[in-house]
């Protein structure tokens, strides 16, 4: 592309800019072009002409691993703000830590990730305490060695105050943690929250359920913690987390349940999941691994504030055939993309109820660990409402090769629809097997 090509491109792009990853990427590409093919004419007319736009540029145009790397971009692009990404490059390395927190270079990012380097609260103060991190947004923290006090300590940090995305997920914060970060202000303005693996119990649950900073959240995840299923019904029913468009809860439940008794009791709780108030924005929801059974699954299927839902993630729940049939009686199946029943139980008279579904929108479909074989694929093969659907997962389901290929040709699919079987199906070249789109 010569030059004048490539700017009209920066024009029609700065005119119809979007905070999308789509437009960010293709921004980047052709700022890097220009200034690698025609760094005169970038540096002297392109630079001011895209400043001029006063454009937002506060999250991430394009992600470094290095701050060589960083400050090459900084100088392509020194309107913008970039993500760092230092994941386990700092592990025992409190002389780097420091170095990192003097350099200048800090004001250039939005989005910092720090996880697996073993740093300490005071590393991590030390880090966040720098004058020259100004703008940060986003703050990846996962499984470094924090415990409770790290919540208080990142509360006084300046540069903490407007993050819009944090994640401190696999950290052993225990209740004492969570209390203490369901009242904080360092929720104040954060839109997602990774709280995943963090030794959370119902104190945790109930804090957050009940907390006056977490009316603006968008995105949470409480997975891998140790809740039970009155917890996960105070979550849902909390009218403090209306806003949420993205929940996920899975394998909160696990193990808990130690016979019949106590499953019957903990999932005639889920009966109460959701009501009509709670988060109706939710587009992204994922319970697996909890228990739900069909009385869970039911519950879901008469929530009416699930109806915009368009990813949906019950897998490991016991559903089994009764469960199934429940669930596909929900008004919001006709919305959903993707749906993971992995290890359900579920076989051939599952697959009729699948096959009979509405389910016009879906383009993704996992049953990865259900024994439903040869019989409940070729049962899929022959329903009507799947023309959208583009993956299958059907590993350790009992499929053979031959079976995927009759799936992957099939008309009753979209083009370019692909099964996956996994490894050990038997048959060479059987891992997956793809229609051409046509």
């Amino acid at each position: 592309m010569d030059q004048r090509t490539s700017f009209g491109v920066l024009r029609s792009l700065l005119h119809h800019w979007e905070d999308t990853p789509d437009w960010r990427l293709l921004f980047w590409s052709l700022v890097q072009s220009a200034q690698r093919h025609f760094p005169t004419s970038y540096f002297d007319q392109w630079l001011p002409y895209i400043e001029d736009f006063e454009l937002d540029w506060s999250g991430a145009l394009a992600s470094a691993t290095s701050l060589e790397e960083l400050k090459e971009m900084a100088a392509t692009a020194p309107f913008a703000r970039f993500e760092l990404e230092l994941v386990a490059r700092l592990p025992g390395q409190q002389d780097a830590v420091r170095a990192l927190a003097r350099d200048p270079l800090l004001r250039h990012v939005a989005s910092l990730l720090i996880g697996w380097n073993h740093l300490s609260t005071r590393e991590l103060c030390a880090l966040c305490d720098s004058p020259h991190l100004l703008h940060l947004g986003q703050l990846d923290l996962e499984q470094n060695d924090f415990h409770a006090d790290v919540v208080r300590a990142m509360a006084s940090i300046p540069a903490l105050q407007d993050l819009r995305r944090l994640n401190a997920s696999s950290h052993l914060l225990g209740d004492q943690g969570g209390v203490l970060l369901a009242t904080s202000p360092l929720l104040a303005h954060i839109k997602e929250l990774k709280m995943s693996f963090c030794n959370f119990t119902s104190a945790s649950a109930h804090a957050l359920a009940h907390s006056e900073h977490t009316m603006q959240l968008e995105a949470l995840d409480l997975s891998l913690n140790e809740f039970t299923a009155p917890d996960l019904v105070r979550l849902t029913r909390s009218p403090r987390l209306d806003a949420l468009h993205t929940l996920d809860l899975s394998m909160c439940v696990r193990g808990r349940l130690t016979g019949a008794a106590e499953r019957r009791r903990q999932q005639a709780h889920y009966s109460r999941l959701f009501d009509a108030r709670s988060a109706t924005g939710l587009r992204t929801l994922r319970l697996s691994d909890n228990a739900l059974g069909e009385a869970g699954v039911s519950a879901l299927a008469s929530a009416s504030c699930l109806d915009g839902v368009q990813e949906l993630g019950v897998s490991v729940n016991e559903l089994g055939e009764g469960g199934v049939r429940e669930l596909l009686k929900a008004p919001f199946v006709a919305s959903l993309r993707s749906l993971d029943l992995r290890a359900n139980d579920l076989g051939v008279r599952a697959m009729r109820y699948l096959r009979r579904a509405p389910l016009s929108a879906l383009q993704a479909l996992e049953l990865r660990g259900n024994p439903l074989g040869d019989a409940g694929a070729r049962v899929l093969a022959s329903g009507a409402h799947l023309k959208e659907l583009r993956t299958l997962g059907l590993e350790q389901c009992g499929v053979s090769a031959q079976a995927a290929r009759e799936l992957a040709a099939s008309s009753a699919f979209a083009a370019g629809f692909k099964v996956e079987l996994g490894e050990g199906s038997g048959d060479e070249g059987a891992a997956s097997a793809l229609r051409p789109a046509v």
